[in-house]
């Protein structure tokens, strides 16, 4: 699988797989389904989803997706959750901006159980 490369406004060189497996999106979609409470009866949701739901599982994307983190030194992150956490707002949101991108179509079609 190619990497995707890219640069961030703080000189952070970003290494990112271009898709999710099918593993790392159940895993996503069990995260987002243990937020929702079903009534058995109608088979409806019970409960609003709290925004929240969205940004870990963003979060949670991000550290699925990113594979390898240059810091603007040319060495390599040794851990890429706290590297993520740590840098600049600026950074960070050209990362979130680039999975966003490469996770927005991600949605089971029921009729065919195909993303």
């Amino acid at each position: 699988m190619e990497y995707i490369e890219l640069k961030t406004p703080g000189g952070y060189k970003v290494y990112l797989k271009p898709k999710l497996s099918w593993g790392e999106f159940q895993d996503l979609q069990e995260y987002v389904a243990a937020q929702i409470k079903i009534d058995p009866s109608t088979q409806q949701a019970k409960n609003d989803i709290t925004g929240d739901v969205l940004y870990v599982g963003s979060r949670k994307a991000m550290e699925m997706l990113v594979v390898k983190i240059l810091l603007p030194d040319g060495t390599e992150a040794t851990d890429i959750a706290k590297t993520l956490h740590e840098m600049d707002i600026p950074d960070g949101q050209c990362i979130k901006d680039k999975i966003d991108e490469l996770t927005k179509d991600l949605k089971i079609d029921k009729k065919r159980g195909t993303s």
